[in-house]
């Protein structure tokens, strides 16, 4: 399968936005440092949409997290054209926090940022998504856990890496006396109608891409589905292919 990102694709796809007792993307944040602080300019442009509670809270959050880490965030939200706002000068980075995926999709075509910001990133600009950010770094939203609670343009999403991810992975059964299905049979069950591997990531876990380089970081492994294949396990700090 061809990687439709350039080769200078820098991305951090996080699983989850807490591990553990950590704070919000604490757990992570040497990452976060290595992605966008070698920058050292302009502001990471943080994207709220995946929140439906308040946006604004929200934006907040991440921008005091990323003044503790010596980098400064901006929301999309302060600006009046978003898509103008992806494409400034002064964008060192991408930040689409977690969330309802859906409601972050269909606010995405809204706004006509799907192409914005996939050109950037194709371009070299630092990626980082946490849960439904990183299920929209996908070919599409088939693999995300959540409800859909409105209806997006399209199921396609941005398509930086050529794989899906489902993050939050739990193998096996969610809980005792839990009687639907685990996320293994509903990744088959996707796997009967698309060839595309999918990556379940761990909380705690998250995939570093750089161009065609994957590997899984973080506290615990990751799983590989393919089509008609054995699950492969990979553990932090190992590269797997595509």
């Amino acid at each position: 399968m061809k990687d439709p990102a350039a080769n200078n694709t820098r991305l951090l796809l996080i699983s989850s936005s807490h591990a553990g007792e950590d704070g919000y993307i604490e757990h992570c944040g040497s990452a976060i440092k290595d992605l966008f602080d070698e920058k050292g300019k302009g502001h990471v442009l943080f994207i709220p949409y995946a929140n439906v509670d308040s946006q604004t809270q929200f934006s907040q959050l991440a921008i005091d997290t990323f003044a503790k880490l010596g980098i400064k965030c901006r929301s999309i939200s302060e600006f009046e054209n978003p898509l103008e706002a992806v494409r400034a000068d002064d964008v060192q980075g991408i930040f689409i926090g977690g969330g309802n995926t859906f409601n972050l999709l269909k606010l995405l075509y809204d706004h006509k940022l799907i192409g914005g910001i996939r050109e950037r990133v194709q371009q070299g600009l630092p990626y980082m998504g946490s849960s439904a950010g990183t299920v929209v770094a996908c070919p599409g939203i088939y693999t995300t856990n959540d409800m859909p609670i409105v209806e997006p343009k399209s199921l396609t999403a941005l398509g930086l890496v050529p794989f899906q991810i489902n993050p939050h992975f739990v193998p096996g059964s969610l809980l005792p006396g839990h009687n639907g299905e685990t996320r293994e049979e509903r990744i088959r069950q996707f796997h009967r109608v698309s060839q595309v591997p999918v990556v379940g990531v761990t909380e705690g876990s998250w995939i570093e891409v750089r161009g065609t380089s994957y590997v899984v970081q973080g506290g615990d492994e990751a799983i590989l589905f393919r089509p008609s294949q054995d699950a492969t396990k990979i553990s932090s700090g190992q590269s797997f292919v595509i």
